[in-house]
């Protein structure tokens, strides 16, 4: 990162590891679910391909809930 000082770095770095799942369960896949189908419905298949939903197999079985 080209931040402008140490304290701008060290926000941003831990800004970006709060962000970080930490677990990938059912709730989780199905909020990537809906927001894949809003970004079908903004993008189309431009965007997302041509699946209307999450395609079987985005998500690994074997994830920690």
């Amino acid at each position: 990162m080209a931040a402008p000082d140490e304290a701008t770095f060290i926000a941003l770095r831990d800004g970006y590891r709060a962000g970080i799942p930490t677990r990938w369960g059912a709730a989780e896949r199905a909020d990537a679910q809906r927001l894949y189908v809003l970004l079908r419905a903004l993008g189309g298949a431009d965007l997302v391909g041509e699946a209307a939903q999450l395609p079987a197999g985005t998500f690994w079985d074997g994830a920690p809930d």
